[in-house]
């Protein structure tokens, strides 16, 4: 049952959505916001198109509300048949939403300028569209929470509402509030919450150890230097020797709007081949466990520091035979920047506290914490090196 301050809220969403079309829902983390959207999706009148940043958040919005959810840009763009060469051609679909629609995008504080201007510009001029999301979180990597600046009318939901679900929800309202600390004093260590020190090779062995038992982990970190470390490491004590192996972990580096895949979606290598495209560069022909189909992941740029620019590279180069447009710039995903794992979450996070985290401002530093204890659902391991 919605709370009178879920209510209250919620008809400010229905009166900005009836006004204008246009309206936002801002909640953090425990305050109900995908309780208000199912709320939402069962009154309304015409047909509902949910949809989230990554395959991971969408997978999890469908298991919480029972409701077909796709990703942002599997909606946007559409496979509709192949070239002479099997290389798949993609074309937009007519609209976004349909008459008398509702359009909801989840996670909308992780969704940049770009995305949220498609989705303006493919929307049915009669749906309504309505952003969920929690402004608590970090920012897109130079980008804004797009989606809350555009002046749109809505609620705000500040009222946590699931408590007693655990310490990790416990901390990270008390995070929000700038009590973190008062926290640590009063509840750690517990079963599910624990922050303290450990040497690195340590921490790698724990969340190694909870990899071989396939359950659903993760680690995040704060430099790109310790992930990449990281990544080394995990790889090493899983016994992979060749630059891919099947059971690898790999993160996408760049949104890539061909296939429907978001810059920060995670998958697992079942089944790979390489080959030599045009004459112009080597590719992993790839299968994933998470989503069908195959996809080519950019060999040369693969696994790379400065793999992002050395991919840009190539495109350019190779712009007018456009053949960087059906490939995938790609790394090892078995650790992640807080950043690029906005939009998951995790039965159990393995965090790295850095030293370099205290040279952030103290506003930065309570999103990026914030951000890391709520991409865990129920265990948190958080730890100083």
């Amino acid at each position: 049952m919605l709370t009178a301050h879920q209510l209250d809220e919620l008809k400010k969403v229905e009166s900005s959505l009836n006004d204008s079309g246009r309206a936002v829902l801002k909640g953090a983390a425990g305050t109900g916001k995908t309780f208000c959207m199912k709320h939402l999706t069962d009154k309304a009148v015409g047909e509902v198109t949910l949809l989230a940043p990554t395959g991971k958040a969408a997978s999890v919005l469908r298991e919480k509300t029972g409701l077909k959810v796709d990703t942002i840009h599997s909606a946007l763009y559409k496979t509709v048949q192949e070239d002479e060469e099997g290389n798949p051609i993609f074309t937009d679909p007519a609209q976004l939403g349909n008459h008398g629609g509702l359009v909801i995008i989840d996670e909308a504080s992780m969704v940049g300028s770009d995305v949220v201007a498609d989705l303006l510009s493919k929307i049915h001029p009669s749906a309504a569209l309505l952003f969920v999301g929690d402004p608590h979180q970090l920012k897109p990597v130079n980008d804004d929470m797009a989606a809350f600046q555009l002046g749109y009318g809505g609620g705000q939901l500040d009222d946590v509402i699931r408590q007693g679900e655990g310490p990790v929800l416990d901390w990270a309202t008390h995070i929000r509030r700038g009590q973190a600390m008062y926290w640590l004093n009063e509840n750690n260590p517990s079963d599910e919450c624990w922050w303290g020190d450990a040497d690195i090779d340590v921490i790698i062995k724990r969340y190694v150890d909870t990899i071989k038992r396939g359950e659903d982990s993760t680690a995040l970190v704060f430099t790109n230097a310790t992930r990449q470390m990281m990544n080394q490491y995990c790889r090493m004590m899983l016994g992979y020797r060749d630059r891919l192996c099947v059971g690898d972990r790999v993160v996408i580096c760049m949104n890539n709007k061909n296939f429907g895949i978001m810059n920060g979606e995670v998958f697992t290598i079942k089944k790979f081949t390489e080959r030599t495209i045009m004459g112009l560069c080597k590719v992993y022909d790839v299968e994933f466990n998470e989503r069908p189909g195959q996809y080519q992941i950019h060999q040369g740029s693969f696994g790379l520091p400065g793999g992002v620019k050395m991919f840009n590279d190539f495109k350019r180069k190779h712009w007018k035979k456009k053949v960087g447009n059906y490939m995938l710039c790609a790394d090892y995903g078995f650790a992640l920047t807080v950043h690029k794992a906005q939009g998951s979450s995790w039965k159990t996070v393995h965090g790295i506290f850095e030293n370099s985290v205290n040279f952030m401002s103290r506003d930065e530093r309570k999103s990026w914490l914030y951000t890391l204890v709520t991409r865990a659902e129920k265990n948190l391991r958080l730890y100083n090196i």
